[in-house]
């Protein structure tokens, strides 16, 4: 029975609001559900190849890479006295820039041949005798440096790149003098010396410092083909080839690309403080650990391929580099912005292991020919007397083709060349006329004329000893 007096209940229909705010608040709810799990998984990864890492007895944070980069034995440091030299000795100044090396002048001509600036050069040696004295003694006592860095990640500084490159000009600017003063056993200390130089950065683990060291090491070598090692002391050119078989850049290339992770690792931790424009902060802090897992991962793969034979490396790092060039999407910012372009490291590895195979057997054809009075016929004929088999075997093989180095004995003499392509040259140059090859590549008796000097350009050119004109003094420009 309906009772009329009741009051009547209207429906009320719900509003869109209503209807949908369960919708939406789930939505968010599952959303920052997803984006938790996504940036806690991302830190498990991160602990993950952190501890793998460790268990390789490699360094992850700046305190372990500090650690990481040793000191010369007791006795054997001469960082001091390298140090000594380069604060006293003057790279620049209105002297030193009317001076091949360190000037804007043509290198010097060839012994024999009138050279304007000798007197010059003498008076600039004499009135630095003293940094120059350093320098030897630093040479005699071995070379080995652990040059002062403060680790910091991309922002690492390396104050020592630049005047290291400068000692490296003045000790080839008095090997000049010295061969054109007659005094050629001087002229292969200084080489020698600016080879040893080179080598105190072997154990700097970070990328750039290898390339200074490989472009200290060019300045040298390049000096020597124009000097010639069949004209020094059979003697010094025995302890300059021994310096050389002990120059190892496949170890190098790990310990810098091992190096070089941690200092990436330490800038992604260190958000904001890596010298780095970083747009969206948020969002960047929020894929902080899911960027640096990617970051690791890669960098795992760039270190397990430096550890192949030099061939099997660059195909690798070929390999991993589109995997980097292929991430997008805001959850990678990092990794694109610190991972290096390593198969171009390779190469450039590579390539300095190519120019001292190369420098090895010319001085080793150069002491059969001090001996024999003409050159080997091939290079077989070099084992045992100045290269021992198991040596000849090894240094008569080009690094990226796994094919035999060239050589061809000449009316005059002979050259030594890679047939390697891999390398590129500079906008300046063209490929050697009789070998097809980097003329950076080729050592050859006698040498050719030095080609004549052309105009200067606005644009960055590289220098023949395979130095670019950039500065290496902050880690994070230089890999910019």
């Amino acid at each position: 029975m309906t009772h009329t007096d009741e009051p009547r209940m209207e429906y009320v229909r719900p509003s869109r609001w209503r209807k949908w705010w369960w919708w939406i608040a789930g939505g968010i709810g599952m959303g920052a559900f997803l984006t938790s799990l996504y940036f806690l998984s991302g830190w498990g990864s991160v602990a993950k190849q952190i501890a793998a890492i460790r268990a390789r007895g490699e360094p992850i944070t700046m305190d372990e890479l500090a650690a990481y980069y040793p000191y010369p034995p007791a006795g054997q440091d001469a960082t001091a006295i390298w140090m000594r030299g380069a604060k006293t000795l003057p790279g620049g100044g209105p002297v030193a820039k009317q001076l091949p090396f360190l000037g804007e002048v043509d290198r010097p001509p060839r012994v024999g041949q009138t050279w304007a600036e000798l007197d010059l050069a003498r008076q600039f040696l004499l009135d630095n005798g003293q940094a120059m004295q350093d320098l030897h003694d630093a040479a005699a006592l071995g070379g080995q440096a652990r040059y002062p860095i403060y680790f910091n990640g991309a922002a690492t500084l390396l104050p020592h790149a630049d005047w290291l490159r400068t000692l490296a000009r003045c000790l080839a600017l008095e090997a000049n003098v010295r061969a054109h003063d007659g005094d050629l056993r001087g002229a292969a200390e200084s080489i020698h010396a600016g080879v040893l130089l080179a080598e105190s950065m072997a154990n700097e683990p970070i990328c750039v410092s290898q390339l200074v060291r490989m472009a200290v090491l060019g300045i040298m070598l390049e000096e020597l083909k124009r000097l010639g090692p069949i004209n020094l002391p059979a003697e010094e050119l025995a302890k300059l080839q021994a310096t050389l078989m002990k120059v190892d850049f496949a170890t190098a290339m790990t310990r810098s690309i091992i190096g070089d992770r941690a200092m990436g690792a330490a800038s992604i931790d260190g958000i904001g403080a890596m010298g780095l424009a970083v747009p969206l902060l948020p969002l960047r802090i929020l894929t902080q650990g899911a960027d640096k897992a990617t970051y690791l991962a890669i960098m795992a793969d760039f270190v397990a391929a430096s550890e192949l034979p030099w061939k099997d490396a660059i195909l690798e790092m070929d390999n991993v580099q589109p995997d980097l060039r292929q991430l997008s999407g805001p959850f990678t910012y990092f990794t694109k912005q610190l991972a290096p372009g390593m198969q171009m490291i390779a190469i450039a590895f590579a390539r300095g292991e190519t120019l001292k195979r190369l420098a090895i057997l010319d001085i080793a054809i150069a002491r059969y020919q001090q001996k024999h009075g003409r050159p080997p016929a091939l290079l077989a004929d070099l084992a045992p007397e100045f290269l021992t088999p198991e040596s000849l075997a090894t240094i008569s093989i080009d690094p990226t083709t796994d094919s035999p180095l060239g050589y061809k004995v000449t009316e005059a003499g002979h050259v030594v060349y890679s047939p390697s392509k891999k390398f590129p040259i500079g906008s300046n140059e063209s490929l050697d006329a009789e070998t097809g090859a980097n003329p950076q590549l080729v050592f050859r008796w006698p040498p050719l004329p030095d080609p004549p000097t052309e105009p200067p350009n606005d644009l960055p050119t590289e220098h023949s000893d395979g130095e670019q004109d950039e500065s290496a003094t902050s880690v994070n420009e230089a890999e910019q």
